[in-house]
């Protein structure tokens, strides 16, 4: 999957090809997590070390979503913003400059 993601791109946007990427990424590591919990696999403190490894994995995976969902709200916000101040100059009635007058 992550060959046909970063062959095809198939979002017109990058930055939901690198979010796809990156959860492919996540979740192929979080998988390989899984193959030593078997019964097949290694002895108990090693378990520990790779469930350790598990969660943290988990964790970056849901602070990289946090993280690229604040950014996208605070451009969404900053944009609407920046609108919405164009829009206030516009609508703004230009009042006449008031004549400065020297006192000596």
């Amino acid at each position: 999957m992550i060959i046909y993601l970063g062959w095809t791109k198939p979002w017109i946007e990058t930055k939901f090809n690198r979010i796809d990427l990156v959860d492919e990424c996540f979740l192929l590591a979080i998988n390989y997590c899984y193959m030593h919990f078997t019964p097949y696999g290694w002895a108990q403190d090693q378990r520990y070390v790779t469930g350790i490894i598990f969660i943290v994995l988990i964790v970056l995976h849901i602070l990289y979503h946090l993280v690229m969902m604040l950014y996208e709200t605070f451009l969404a916000v900053h944009l609407h913003y920046r609108a919405y101040m164009i829009k206030k100059k516009l609508w703004m009635p230009v009042l006449p400059a008031k004549e400065i007058t020297h006192v000596e």
